[in-house]
């Protein structure tokens, strides 16, 4: 990675960086705005380069654009196998976004300690953070017949991340 040499527009001196912002201008496209400040004369100064952020701040980023503030009508519970054993399910219906935009017709959601906390009713308004993920479904034993009928396909669903009564 090359570095880009800035000096101070007034003195020619070597400037101190103490801030930087990335913002995303296209697809793959990339604009920092970085502020400067010299250590000579004390002139502030700004420079705008394009490329691209490191990693993880791109991967933080995006994770951040993917998390969304949804409500749900907790309807009942249930239980699926899963590695022989048997876990609590909790499913919520008219899944909506902050909009009022229905997201989900009905969404089943895993054990969890947060969900149990809640001490849910049928009927429950709830109100979480997700992001939206993907997941396994279908058959997954050894029945020819049930894997011919439910064959595992990658599904898209909701991964909750905050939740509180709404």
């Amino acid at each position: 990675m090359t570095r880009l040499t800035v000096h101070c527009p007034r003195c020619a001196g070597e400037p101190h960086e103490y801030a930087v912002a990335w913002r995303r201008t296209g697809k793959k496209k990339w604009l920092s705005l970085q502020k400067y400040r010299c250590l000579k004369c004390g002139h502030r100064f700004e420079k705008k380069h394009s490329g691209k952020p490191p990693k993880s701040l791109a991967r933080a980023i995006a994770e951040k654009l993917q998390y969304g503030k949804y409500t749900g009508i907790f309807q009942e519970f249930g239980i699926v196998r899963d590695n022989f054993c048997w876990e609590k399910t909790f499913l919520f219906v008219d899944i909506k976004d902050i909009y009022g935009n229905l997201v989900r017709d009905h969404q089943w959601f895993r054990y969890d300690s947060r969900l149990e906390m809640l001490r849910l009713q049928t009927g429950d308004r709830i109100a979480f953070t997700a992001k939206i993920g993907t997941y396994k479904k279908g058959y997954r034993g050894k029945d020819p017949v049930g894997r011919a009928l439910h064959p595992v396909i990658r599904a898209t669903g909701l991964v909750l991340s905050e939740i509180e009564r709404a």
